[in-house]
C-alpha cells in the first residue's frame, strides 16, 4: 500500500516564502513518488493572517489596526488563497488544537517544517509543531526552523520529550543544530529550505507577468527596515543607473522613482524577483529566490537573524550584506554560490528520500 505523508507547516499566510516553502516541499515529496499533502491545521499564526475578520479580543486601537491591515491586503488575501487552491494538496479535514491528534489514523509518516515552525513566540506556545499529538513512529521534520536563540523554559521538558522521539529530526540553521545537539539525545541534522529542493525552472512555471511592469530596469525592495537604510540605498542606486524601484509591501513613503504593489500575486512576487537588475532585501525568502534566480541582490540582517547568517555562512555570502556603513556592488558572482546550492540541493534530496523511504 502507497505510504501517505502529511506536512504540518505554516501554508495558508499572506507571506510569499511561506506559502512557497509549503508547497515546495509538497511538490517535492510528489516528485519522489509518495502520497502527499498539507495537514490543514487552523492555528494561530493562520487565524490571524488568512483565515478570520480580526476579532474584538484586545483594546481597541491594537484591534483598528488589524482591521485596517486585514482591508488593505484584502486583494493579496485573496490571490495568496487562490494560489494555495491551485497548487497546494490540502487534507480534506480541517485540523485544530482539539483534533489534530486523528491525523495519527491518516498519514503513515507526519513531517513538521519547514519554515519558522518550532518558534513558539511566532506559535503563541503551540507545541503542535513540535509533534507532541503525533505517534513517535510518524514523526519527522524537514529544514524546520528555530527563528529563535533557544526554547523557554516553561515549554523546554514538552519539546525536548517529543523532539527525542522524532525518526529523523532536520532543521534549516546552523545556531539551532547545535542548540538541539546540545540540549538533546536525538541528533540534529541540517538542511536547506524546501524553496532551494527546485531550480530556477522550476520556479519559473509559476510566474505571472504583472500589470504593473516599469519601463525601465528595476531594483526590487522587499521587507524593509525601520532605519530606511535599505530604501536609502535604493534611492541611490536607482539614481545613479536611471532605474526604477518596485517595493513589494504597503508604504505611506512616496518617491519619484518608487512604486508601492501591496497586492501583488505569488506569480508576480517570482517575476519581479527574477527580472530584477537587483533585489535589496531584510527577508530570508526574498534573499533566496534571489540567489536562485541568480538575480543580484543585496541583504539586511533585521529580525531572527539565525536563519539569514546561517546560509550567508554557509553560501560563504557575507559580501553581500548592506548596512549603514557598506553598501556591496552591485553585480553578484553566482559561480561558488551555485555550486554551493547544487551541493547543498543534492545532499537535501538525498536526506529527504531516506525520510520518505525508511521502514
Amino acid at each position: 500500500m502507497e505510504k501517505k505523508i502529511g506536512i504540518l507547516t505554516f501554508h495558508a499566510t499572506t507571506n510569499y516564502g511561506a506559502v512557497l516553502q509549503s508547497f515546495s516541499l509538497e511538490k517535492k515529496i510528489i516528485e519522489l513518488g509518495y502520497n502527499c499533502e498539507i495537514i490543514n491545521y487552523h492555528s494561530y499564526i493562520e487565524y490571524k493572517e488568512l483565515i478570520k475578520f480580526p476579532r474584538l479580543n484586545k483594546p481597541i486601537i491594537p484591534y483598528m489596526k488589524d482591521i485596517k491591515a486585514y482591508l488593505l491586503y484584502r486583494k493579496k488575501r485573496l490571490k495568496v488563497k487562490e494560489f494555495i487552491k491551485q497548487n497546494i494538496i490540502l487534507s480534506k479535514k480541517d485540523y485544530n488544537k482539539k483534533n489534530i491528534y486523528l491525523a495519527n489514523n491518516e498519514y503513515d509518516k507526519i513531517i513538521v517544517g519547514s519554515d519558522m515552525v518550532f518558534n513558539l513566540n511566532i506559535s503563541k506556545g503551540d507545541t503542535t509543531y513540535y509533534l507532541d499529538f503525533a505517534n513517535d513512529e510518524k514523526k519527522y521534520s524537514y529544514a524546520a526552523s528555530l527563528g529563535m536563540d533557544k526554547i523557554e523554559n516553561k515549554y523546554l521538558d514538552i519539546c525536548k520529550k517529543s523532539l527525542n522521539s522524532f525518526r529523523y529530526l532536520s532543521v534549516r540553521e546552523l545556531q539551532a543544530k547545535d542548540y538541539f545537539n546540545t540540549i538533546l539525545q536525538n541528533d540534529a541534522h541540517l538542511d536547506i529550505d524546501p524553496t532551494l529542493l527546485h531550480d530556477s525552472d522550476f520556479w519559473q512555471n509559476y510566474e505571472e507577468k504583472p500589470s504593473i511592469i516599469p519601463n525601465k530596469k528595476y531594483i526590487v525592495l522587499y521587507f524593509l527596515d525601520s532605519e530606511g537604510i535599505e530604501l536609502q540605498t535604493a534611492e541611490k542606486i536607482a539614481k545613479e543607473k536611471d532605474y526604477q524601484i518596485i517595493f513589494l509591501g504597503y508604504s505611506k513613503v512616496k518617491r519619484e522613482r518608487l512604486t508601492c504593489i501591496s497586492d501583488a500575486s505569488i506569480g508576480e512576487f517570482l517575476y519581479y524577483i527574477h527580472h530584477a537588475e537587483l533585489v535589496i532585501t531584510a527577508s530570508y525568502h526574498g534573499m533566496l529566490f534571489s540567489i536562485n534566480y541568480n538575480t543580484n541582490f543585496m541583504y539586511y540582517i533585521k529580525t531572527c537573524s539565525s536563519r539569514m547568517e546561517s546560509i550567508v555562512k554557509i553560501l560563504e555570502i557575507k559580501n553581500r550584506k548592506l548596512t549603514k556603513e557598506y553598501i556591496p556592488e552591485i553585480e553578484c558572482d553566482f559561480k561558488n554560490i551555485n555550486n554551493k546550492v547544487s551541493e547543498l540541493r543534492s545532499k537535501s534530496i538525498n536526506n529527504l528520500k531516506k525520510i520518505l523511504d525508511e521502514k
